[in-house]
C-alpha cells in the first residue's frame, strides 16, 4: 500500500507540474496569435506558421492538463444527475464513469503507440511550406497523459470501490 501511495504523490506532482506547463503554454499561443494577428492587420506579414503550431498546441495543452483535472476531481461531469439520486446509486454512476474513463484512456494509449513509434522512427511532418513541425512530441504528449490519466482513474476508481480501504484520501484532504 505504501509503494503505491508513494507513486501516486509522485504521479499528483507530476500532472500538477504538466498542468502548469500547460498554463505556460496557452500564454505562448497567445502572444503567437497575437503576433500574428497584429502583424497580419498592421504590417500585412504574418507569423508563418500560426495554424500549424496552434492546431498541435491544443493537442499538446489538453493532455498535459487532463491527468492534472482527474486529480482534483475537476473534469466536465453530470452531477445534475449524480447529486439527484441516492448516494449508492451515485457511487454506481461513479464506479461507471470512471470504468469508461479507464477504457477510454486505455484505448487511446493502444492507438496511438504505433503511430507514435512510427512518426519517431521516420520524423514524420506536419505543415508544410515554411513551417513544418514534427509530429512525434505531441504524440508522445498524448500516450503521456493518457497514462497519468488512466493511473488517476484506476486509483479513485479503487477508492469509490472500496471506501474502508481507500487507497488514497479523498481530495478534499489532498
Amino acid at each position: 500500500m505504501q509503494f503505491i501511495m508513494k507513486i501516486d504523490k509522485w504521479v499528483e506532482k507530476f500532472s500538477e507540474k504538466l498542468s502548469f506547463l500547460g498554463a505556460i503554454w496557452i500564454f505562448l499561443i497567445m502572444a503567437v496569435i497575437v503576433y500574428d494577428v497584429v502583424g497580419r492587420y498592421f504590417f500585412n506579414s504574418p507569423f508563418t506558421g500560426t495554424v500549424e503550431i496552434v492546431r498541435n498546441s491544443i493537442v499538446g495543452i489538453a493532455f498535459f492538463m487532463i491527468p492534472w483535472a482527474m486529480v482534483k476531481e475537476k473534469h466536465v461531469r453530470t452531477t445534475i444527475v449524480v447529486e439527484r439520486v441516492k448516494p449508492k446509486i451515485g457511487v454506481a454512476l461513479d464506479v461507471l464513469a470512471y470504468l469508461v474513463g479507464f477504457a477510454v484512456f486505455l484505448l487511446i494509449i493502444v492507438s496511438s503507440w504505433e503511430p507514435f513509434i512510427s512518426s519517431y522512427v521516420n520524423m514524420e511532418y506536419e505543415g508544410e511550406g515554411a513551417m513544418r513541425i514534427v509530429t512525434y512530441p505531441i504524440r508522445g504528449v498524448i500516450i503521456l497523459g493518457s497514462v497519468l490519466t488512466l493511473w488517476h482513474c484506476l486509483i479513485i476508481l479503487l477508492n469509490r470501490l472500496f471506501p474502508q480501504k481507500a487507497v488514497l484520501p479523498a481530495v478534499e484532504e489532498r
